[in-house]
Protein backbone atom coordinates (compact mmCIF):
# COMPACT_ATOMS: atom_id res chain seq x y z
CA UNK A 1 0.00 0.00 0.00
CA UNK A 2 1.70 3.06 -0.90
CA UNK A 3 0.76 6.95 -1.82
CA UNK A 4 0.07 8.77 -5.00
CA UNK A 5 3.59 9.08 -5.56
CA UNK A 6 4.72 6.07 -5.62
CA UNK A 7 2.12 4.04 -7.42
CA UNK A 8 2.05 7.16 -10.15
CA UNK A 9 4.88 9.12 -9.68
CA UNK A 10 4.99 12.71 -9.77
CA UNK A 11 1.66 12.92 -11.75
CA UNK A 12 0.07 11.13 -8.73
CA UNK A 13 1.66 13.39 -6.09
CA UNK A 14 0.21 16.40 -8.01
CA UNK A 15 -2.83 15.08 -9.07
CA UNK A 16 -3.95 13.30 -6.13
CA UNK A 17 -4.38 16.61 -3.74
CA UNK A 18 -6.27 17.99 -6.36
CA UNK A 19 -8.34 15.24 -6.54
CA UNK A 20 -9.18 15.09 -3.11
CA UNK A 21 -9.88 18.94 -2.39
CA UNK A 22 -12.70 18.66 -5.38
CA UNK A 23 -14.46 15.76 -3.86
CA UNK A 24 -14.83 17.61 -0.74
CA UNK A 25 -16.08 20.49 -2.49
CA UNK A 26 -18.32 18.95 -4.39
CA UNK A 27 -19.93 16.71 -1.07
CA UNK A 28 -19.64 20.24 0.54
CA UNK A 29 -21.85 21.62 -2.38
CA UNK A 30 -24.02 18.32 -2.61
CA UNK A 31 -24.60 18.62 1.51
CA UNK A 32 -25.65 22.29 1.37
CA UNK A 33 -27.74 22.33 -1.48
CA UNK A 34 -25.99 25.66 -1.79
CA UNK A 35 -23.14 26.07 -4.62
CA UNK A 36 -20.22 28.50 -3.86
CA UNK A 37 -20.61 31.58 -6.08
CA UNK A 38 -18.22 31.20 -8.82
CA UNK A 39 -20.57 28.41 -9.69
CA UNK A 40 -23.16 30.48 -9.95
CA UNK A 41 -24.01 33.35 -12.51
CA UNK A 42 -25.06 36.69 -11.53
CA UNK A 43 -26.98 38.05 -12.94
CA UNK A 44 -26.36 42.15 -14.58
CA UNK A 45 -28.95 44.45 -13.14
Amino acid sequence: MGGGFFHFGILGFILGPLIIAYLIIIIEVYKTKNAPTFFVKEEAQ
